[in-house]
């Protein structure tokens, strides 16, 4: 169990997120006797992890309520298979931006500009495996309907959530290069698969056209979009 202590904002902020070095020698002490390593987090934020992101498996518990430990000994010892995502991004190292699913990365060429965390936005792991198909993509009314097949591969219960991120190949401004336009939870027995639909608006995809000074307008750009699911991808239009 690693981390640090609960904190208010402001008196716990720190510019130096990372595992203490007695942690850190611990976790190496540990590591050292070979046998497999399971290391819980309990953080307020993401931090470097040093060695520690060696370990067999990470648990991310943030800093959990009272129920805490009842919740984290129920996923470590299977009586829960865990669903949770990321909600943000993970560093690697000092410096390494710290990104939810809508914001750019640096467009320098400083060694951090890249996005490179150690685990990215929406990460998160099961005691099973999910697989994403036949992904389609409409447009009707101001609105858009992603469908795809989500299927539990692998050999026990479980839960997918499946984020839905469009993006958009061209365009006349910088846009992130994926934007989540949202997501859904699908309850799954091994082996069985379902059909899902996700909606969402148009207008998310608006973007704010000219220089960014406070006055300009939101629109949503006219073109070719894809809806992205897992490693597929469907075309749709915005006319």
């Amino acid at each position: 169990m690693l981390g640090e202590k609960p904190g208010a904002e402001g008196p716990a902020d720190t510019e130096n997120p990372v595992l203490t070095p007695e942690q850190q020698t611990w976790v190496d002490a540990v590591q050292a006797t070979g046998k497999p390593v399971v290391v819980v987090l309990l953080t307020a934020r993401p931090q470097v992890l040093g060695s520690a992101a060696d370990a067999n498996a990470l648990v991310a518990g943030w800093l959990p309520g009272s129920e805490g430990g009842r919740a984290i000994a129920d996923v470590l010892f299977g009586a829960v298979n865990p669903s949770g995502k990321l909600p943000i991004s993970w560093p690697k190292a000092l410096g390494d931006p710290t990104l939810t699913y809508d914001q750019l990365p640096g467009a320098n060429t400083a060694a951090n500009a890249k996005y490179d965390p150690l685990y990215a936005f929406g990460h998160g792991l099961s005691y099973t495996s999910f697989t994403t198909s036949a992904v389609t993509a409409s447009t009707s009314r101001g609105d858009g309907v992603v469908k795809f097949t989500v299927a539990n591969t692998g050999g026990r219960a479980g839960t997918a959530i499946v984020p839905v991120h469009v993006r958009q190949p061209a365009s006349p401004v910088l846009t992130p290069d994926l934007r989540l336009v949202g997501f859904t939870r699908v309850e799954l027995a091994a082996g069985q698969s379902k059909q899902v639909e996700v909606s969402f608006k148009l207008s998310q995809l608006a973007l704010t056209v000219g220089d960014v000074d406070g006055s300009g307008r939101r629109e949503v750009a006219r073109g070719a979009y894809e809806a992205v699911v897992g490693a597929d991808k469907a075309g749709f239009t915005v006319r």
